[in-house]
């Protein structure tokens, strides 16, 4: 395994590429380079056009040595949140700073260094494998959409680690469904000043709404949010349409189904009870998973983590990642830390201690998998 300084140098190299959602180019290009330097060539498929980005999802694959074990899929995401143009990554012992003004990206550029470097541990022939499917997607953040994208009739795998997230043991294994509204109440227009009680405010109308509803945590499974209001033209005209995003997630699709039916029946009933109208889409973004820790992927987790002396910790999470996507197309997926620290703020750093951790965990990962798993 290379030393933590050569690790940190690459990982340098990628936070310091910007990679905002959608604009992936640089940085694929940069991780195509790194990939070569170790002997694997990387294809591009044509995810990113549909939401027009400028790139796709890279692939890769590392040829097993051993043909008795199935193939296996290594995740991570290239994109990264805003703002990060400019980014500036600082190291003072051990540790990578964003200078803050940007975020680092270590989000999810943590998970491509973790793959690379256990690809390159997989090229010496030392570990035995089966084959290693290494796909790292576009356009994570704004909503899962290089996974979405991902053509996985393509992938032999049936059985991933995505790395992304904190503690290289903390391990994901149940996450949400989620459920986005929009939503356009339509008033009445009127001059504020004149004739205000011939308006109807849909501004108010809104705000009626939303201070009727059940919002924030709902349960332990059950979230909602509005998170975007717009509306209004001018202070003396009677708002006659705002819009509103919101949405719901929750890891029980029964809950979720009637967070949903909640939002949608306030808005419409305050609306039409002031004589307005609520008109509403709904639009489902990604399928809740529920891994038990029985399954393979979880006791391989817990034989990884043992031989290195840690113990795991499994958690129920309340975001999407891509292993939403590939648990909802049959390829079991537990989500992986792998060293990320204060994500999406600018005050985001990373310890090199634990991204070599992370490293050595995905090396015992593949090692487990490929002692444990059935053809």
């Amino acid at each position: 395994m290379r030393t933590t300084e050569e690790v940190q140098n690459d990982l340098l190299r990628l936070l310091s590429v910007p990679s905002p959602s959608g604009n992936e180019r640089r940085v694929a290009e940069l991780i195509a380079e790194l990939f070569g330097d170790i002997g694997l060539h990387c294809e591009l498929d044509n995810a990113g056009e549909s939401i027009g980005g400028d790139c796709g999802n890279i692939s890769a694959r590392v040829p097993g040595n051993r043909s008795d074990v199935p193939p296996l899929l290594l995740n991570a995401h290239m994109d990264t949140v805003v703002p990060c143009e400019g980014v500036n990554p600082e190291v003072r012992e051990g540790v990578i700073y964003s200078d803050g003004n940007t975020v680092l990206g270590g989000d999810d550029k943590t998970g491509v260094i973790t793959i690379i470097e256990v690809a390159r541990e997989l090229l010496t022939g030392e570990i035995p494998h089966g084959d290693i499917e290494i796909v790292i997607t576009v356009a994570e953040e704004t909503g899962l959409h290089g996974a979405f994208g991902l053509d996985t009739r393509l992938l032999r795998a049936r059985h991933a680690f995505v790395f992304d997230g904190s503690w290289p043991f903390r391990v994901t294994i149940a996450a949400p469904s989620q459920e986005n509204l929009s939503v356009t109440i339509h008033g009445k227009a009127a001059h504020a000043g004149v004739h205000p009680e011939d308006g109807i405010s849909a501004i108010l109308l809104a705000s009626q709404a939303i201070s009727q509803m059940k919002l924030g945590r709902i349960d332990e499974e059950t979230t909602a949010n509005v998170g975007v209001i717009q509306g209004g033209r001018a202070t003396n005209i009677i708002p006659d349409t705002v819009e509103l995003q919101c949405e719901a997630r929750s890891r029980d699709r029964g809950k979720l189904d009637a967070q949903i039916a909640h939002m949608r029946t306030t808005f419409e009933k305050v609306a039409s009870v002031a004589g307005g109208r609520a008109e509403i889409e709904i639009t489902p973004k990604y399928e809740a998973y529920r891994i038990d820790t029985s399954d393979l992927l979880c006791q391989c987790v817990m034989k990884a983590a043992a031989t290195l002396g840690v113990e795991p910790v499994f958690q129920e999470s309340g975001g999407g990642s891509d292993a939403n996507v590939f648990n909802h197309r049959n390829i079991h997926s537990v989500v992986v830390g792998c060293g990320q620290q204060n994500i999406h703020t600018t005050a985001e750093r990373i310890n090199m201690d634990h991204v070599m951790l992370s490293i050595r965990n995905a090396v015992e990962l593949v090692r487990s998998f490929s002692e444990l798993a059935q053809p």
